[in-house]
């Protein structure tokens, strides 16, 4: 009988140490990673309307390098940076009269205020010179 209270008392204390290193952990690693979460930005519904955001253009410091999504950027590549729709996600962007069919191909933009990036090459077919308000929505 007392071999058998000795076995529970260690197995209790086994459990027990097991228990605090598991919420050790989860303290440990559970924090760290609240820290470190990205921000999304909330994307509107797919639809017929046009949303508008301000927009930059991409700079080419190191042309042909291969972005998040796996694509080389060079001078002629269309396509447009934004930080949480999906990689290849089809859009229309739209400046003035002009209206382009693109999809996302890297993730960005990476400066305060800016909601999408274009490439040069999809910038000179859009007329656009700096950062300004440009309109995009979904592509059906």
């Amino acid at each position: 009988m007392r071999l058998i209270v000795q076995r529970v008392g260690v197995l209790a204390g086994v459990a027990l140490i097991a228990v605090l290193v598991a919420l050790a952990l989860v303290h440990h690693f559970g924090s760290k990673s609240a820290s470190t979460k990205r921000t999304v930005t909330a994307v509107p519904a797919p639809g017929t309307s046009w949303n508008e955001v301000r927009a930059g253009i991409l700079s080419l410091t190191d042309p042909g390098k291969k972005t998040d999504c796996g694509v080389a950027i060079r001078v002629t590549t269309f396509g447009v940076a934004h930080p949480s729709l999906p990689c290849g996600t089809r859009i229309f962007i739209a400046y003035g009269n002009v209206r382009v069919l693109t999809q996302v191909i890297a993730r960005g933009p990476y400066v305060p205020g800016r909601e999408l990036d274009l490439t040069p090459a999809l910038a000179v077919k859009l007329n656009i010179s700096g950062a300004t308000e440009v309109r995009w929505r979904f592509a059906r």
